[in-house]
This record gives C-alpha cells, structure tokens and sequence, in this order.
C-alpha cells in the first residue's frame, strides 16, 4: 500500500515554510508595538493593563538598561516603580541599592516598597541592611514579612562571602 502524496516529497518543507512564516507572523502580533521614547514608555509601563506594563518596562530595559530604570524609579506611577524596581534585579550595581533604599526610606506604596525588597534580596549587599531591617516594622505586614526575608537572604549571601 502506498502512503498518501501530503506524507512524503517536495510538499512537506513548502508546508512547513508556510506554517512557519503564518506562525511567526500571529507570535509578532501579540506583542503590543512600543515608543522608543522613555518618557512615553514609562506611561505605558504605569499601565493598568498587564501585558502592556511588562511590554513596556521589558522594552526599557533594552534600550535604556540601568539609567532608563532608575529614571523611572525616580518619576514614574506607582505601576512603574514597581516595575523598574524588580527589573534592576538584573543591574547589581551600588547606584541601583542606594537607589531602592532610598524608595524605601520615603515609605513609597505597599507594592512598590515590597518590589524595591524583593530586589534588594537578590541583590543587596550590607550597606542595604539597615533600611532593610527598618522594613521589618512597617505598617503594612506583607512589606514587613518581605523585609524578614530580605534581611535574612542578605545577610546570609554576606556570611558566605567572609
């Protein structure tokens, strides 16, 4: 018995060039076109809408790195804030912790100031430590168990460095 045309020849790799070019074109639909422009990216990483804040902060972190994130720590919405603040995650640099302590010393909005905390977990060093264990008592108890645990992560990696 003989296997249908469709199964072998030439007309598979033209099927799969077809598929391939209709798959790629409907994965490039569903993210959201961004401004270069970082005033107008950090508006849109203040956005309501989920995959439009992360589109837009993930777009600031390729064009701007570091300085762009830390401009949106300093001027952003309180949706961008806490955006920036975990994507400096990736820049463990001594700008980027004095930066986020600094968030946390103005007592910014319960998820922004846990966001600057979750960062400072993996990446903050000592110098971040006194802000950190001032977090522990703050008012709000999902900010002061986030600052437990910072603390702890901190001191912990600082203890494996001696």
């Amino acid at each position: 018995m003989q296997s249908p045309r469709f199964c072998y020849g030439p007309t598979i790799p033209r099927r799969v060039h077809w598929l391939l070019l209709i798959l790629s074109l409907s994965v490039g639909a569903c993210r959201p076109s961004m401004p270069d422009d970082l005033p107008s990216l950090a508006t849109l990483m203040n956005s309501n809408n989920e995959t439009t804040s992360v589109a837009a902060s993930n777009r600031v972190t390729e064009v701007y790195g570091a300085r762009g994130l830390l401009q949106v720590l300093d001027t952003g919405g309180a949706t961008a804030r806490g955006m920036a603040a975990i994507k400096l995650a990736r820049f463990p640099r001594k700008e980027v912790e004095v930066a986020l302590t600094r968030l946390l010393k103005k007592g910014d909005k319960p998820h922004v100031r846990i966001s600057a905390l979750s960062t400072l977990k993996e990446i903050g060093t000592d110098a971040a430590l006194p802000v950190v264990d001032d977090a522990e008592s703050d008012p709000d108890e999902s900010v002061a168990a986030m600052a437990r645990v910072a603390a702890n992560t901190i001191r912990s990696r600082a203890e494996g460095k001696r």
